[in-house]
């Protein structure tokens, strides 16, 4: 994954996390910098599906 295609999922998550703290004033790089780490880490932890149609299977 490109770096700029992991920020749109890291934005939303960084508001999620936000939301489910109460939406508390300040704290947006703490936010910001957990979503980061959760997002990176299922990256690393889940490998990418192989797509099909990439390995030139009929379909």
């Amino acid at each position: 994954m490109a770096r700029d295609d992991i920020l749109e999922p890291i934005r939303v998550r960084a508001y999620s996390l936000w939301e489910q703290a109460g939406r508390p004033e300040g704290g947006d790089l703490e936010f910001w910098e957990r979503a980061r780490q959760e997002i990176e880490a299922e990256q690393t932890a889940t490998p990418p599906k192989p797509d099909p149609a990439a390995q030139g299977t009929p379909q």
